[in-house]
């Protein structure tokens, strides 16, 4: 591998096994043809912000085409006075720009002004996410893509840090072993896939078939997905936003909204019982 290191002067490495970890630009992957550069992506921006007045207790999840088309917003805080308020939209499902939406979200979310008043950035981040689900391959003779470059991040709400790291520790673990055993081939490589898949694909399946699904909602249909998500237990809700599914988060769904077996909604929830309860071994070798 060619790079240039922190003088800008060109250097090369060689290695048995390359993870490549290069995040959303999927450096390795796109020019080994194992992906293409993403087309659906969330575009993030975010303040970092001392805000004195805001309750270190409370967060908010903010919805609608006002200040979050085809995505969300969010209010974080993280101690010391510090909070963090983002907004994610993905792109090409609509065009906008995420930065335009900060200010606006401070100055006129009645719920927030008191909150952030006399509040001040103090950092300014922005990022991109892929938002199209995982690689159908992760591994071939001696590379292994992990983290956002093989798309394992949670497509439900733009998480990625937690599942790079599970994902680094896993191609870690297989490249060491294929290292040792000195058979670095794609047949050997591929215990990373099953591996990965057997722990995550269900869930990464579902939280891509709800990203669809919600990245279409109007303002008024998301009115009534926060009516439904009001009634669902703290550890309910907490389960679901992990992408953590099971049949019993689903079905306690339906028992605490009964009308959705007359809706589509209750068709959807059909679909996401037959992904869980698909053997973890045939979404492997799909």
């Amino acid at each position: 591998m060619t790079a240039k290191n922190h003088a800008g002067e060109r250097i090369s490495q060689r290695s048995a096994v390359t993870v490549d970890a290069s995040g959303f630009s999927r450096h390795v992957g796109v020019r080994t043809g194992m992906g293409k550069a993403f087309h659906r992506y969330g575009f993030g921006a975010e303040y970092d912000m001392y805000a004195p007045y805001y309750p270190q207790d409370e967060l908010y999840l903010i919805m609608g085409s006002r200040f979050a088309p085809r995505g969300y917003a969010w209010a974080f805080p993280h101690g010391d006075g510090r909070v963090r308020l983002g907004v994610g939209v993905i792109h090409p499902d609509c065009d906008d720009d995420a930065r335009i939406y900060l200010d606006s979200i401070i100055r006129d979310v009645p719920q927030l002004t008191e909150k952030f008043k006399d509040a001040s950035p103090i950092e300014f981040h922005t990022g991109l996410f892929p938002s199209e689900g995982p690689l159908e391959r992760f591994s071939r003779d001696g590379l292994l893509l992990a983290g956002d470059a093989g798309g394992h991040g949670s497509t439900l709400v733009g998480e990625g840090i937690r599942f790079a790291i599970y994902s680094g520790q896993m191609a870690g673990s297989v490249a060491a072993e294929a290292v040792k055993a000195g058979n670095t081939s794609a047949a050997f490589l591929g215990r990373f896939d099953k591996q990965w898949r057997a722990r995550f694909g269900r869930d990464m399946d579902i939280s891509y078939m709800i990203n669809k699904r919600i990245a279409n909602y109007s303002d008024e249909k998301w009115d009534d997905a926060l009516d439904l998500m009001k009634r669902l237990t703290p550890s309910q809700m907490a389960q679901a936003l992990r992408g953590d599914f099971s049949t019993g988060l689903v079905m306690g769904v339906l028992a605490r909204n009964p009308g959705l077996i007359a809706t589509s909604g209750k068709k959807f929830l059909d679909m996401m019982l037959e992904r869980i309860n698909t053997p973890a071994v045939q979404m492997v070798e799909r």
